[in-house]
């Protein structure tokens, strides 16, 4: 049989059922081969903005780390300068040699010096000196006050300075607060006193902006009670406490996961701790941004499929047709016939 008749008879009115099935069974192929793949894109996109996250929340966490031991080495050189613990030293010498530290020393708002009753000998903030402040409430609690040698940071304190821990204090504009970093030391006649430095959230947040790559990402700073430290988030509806009810593992010092975070039910957040230090590094990107990127790298691919399936809907259509199919033609009928009848 010759090659085109045998390929009319395979495309003729008895197989073309077959044909039709044969292209179904091929356009599902296309489409669930074109949905794995859709599919396994958006999974890779989420990968790699949990890998992106986990890698900056590593970076801020050595950022936050050497944040606060910079205080502490500030702090604890202060401790052993004559200037500041000595006995017969004016008012003047301390505040200056106060001041020379937070001068250099930029997420420094301010330093105090604080004898074991909560009396402001020296600072280097206007007003402060000889008001009294509650210690325990400084670091939030008796069993947390440092002995001599050690540091301790305290809750985030609504206000600009010591002040504010007063029953006069004055009402502080909204958003202004500090984070006490408070280290206890022993003076000359073996009393006890405590270096109070106020870390400007605002700066440490600030290092945050200037670190993360996208505008998509957002980092905070946490303690382990779920106290909001630091944010680039700005937003009004943020709360001050909500890391309690993210997914975090006390036990686990790194983690990344997708699921409820700082700033809604569906983000993809890396949280990481803070060595030394009772923090958390949080650093989230909404889901919807992931998701987004994934559109915009597989846009293409939403037009394409309709293509096949119109090109395979056509050559269906064209393979099916009948080529027997009966043509109109001339009736056999004596009378319509060029042959004469013949009587």
């Amino acid at each position: 049989m010759p090659y085109r008749v045998a390929t009319r008879e395979f495309f003729g009115v008895k197989h073309s059922a077959h044909v039709k099935a044969l292209i179904l069974v091929f356009s599902l192929c296309v489409l669930g081969s074109l949905s794995i793949f859709l599919w396994g894109q958006l999974n890779a996109q989420v990968a790699n903005s949990k890998s992106q996250s986990m890698l900056l929340a590593r970076v801020l966490e050595e950022q936050t780390s050497r944040t606060f031991e910079t205080s502490e080495v500030a702090l604890t050189s202060l401790a052993v300068n004559p200037t500041v613990f000595g006995q017969a030293i004016s008012l003047k010498e301390r505040e200056a040699a106060l001041a020379q530290v937070v001068s250099q020393i930029p997420f420094l708002r301010g330093v105090s010096l604080v004898n074991v009753k909560g009396e402001v000998i020296a600072s280097t903030q206007p007003g402060e000196t000889g008001i009294s402040i509650s210690i325990e409430r400084l670091v939030g609690g008796k069993k947390l006050i440092p002995k001599p040698g050690e540091a301790r940071l305290g809750d985030m304190i609504l206000g600009r300075n010591l002040s504010a821990l007063t029953s006069s204090r004055n009402i502080a504009p909204r958003g202004v607060s500090f984070l006490p970093h408070v280290f206890c030391f022993e003076q000359d006649d073996r009393s006890v006193a405590y270096l109070v430095g106020l870390i400007n959230p605002d700066a440490i947040a600030n290092f945050y902006k200037s670190t993360l790559e996208s505008s998509s990402y957002d980092a905070f700073l946490l303690s382990y009670e779920g106290s909001l430290l630091a944010s680039t988030n700005v937003g009004p509806t943020l709360p001050l406490t909500m890391a309690m009810q993210s997914p975090i593992g006390a036990n686990i010092e790194r983690a990344s996961y997708l699921g409820k975070g700082m700033l809604g039910e569906r983000e993809i957040v890396s949280y990481r701790a803070v060595r030394r230090w009772p923090l958390w590094i949080l650093v989230e990107e909404p889901y919807s941004a992931a998701l987004k990127r994934w559109k915009d790298r597989v846009f293409i691919f939403f037009y394409n499929y309709p293509s096949c399936i119109f090109i395979s809907s056509g050559t269906c259509s064209f393979c099916t047709k009948d080529p027997k199919a009966p043509k109109s033609s001339p009736s056999s009928d004596g009378s319509l016939s060029g042959t004469p009848c013949q009587k």
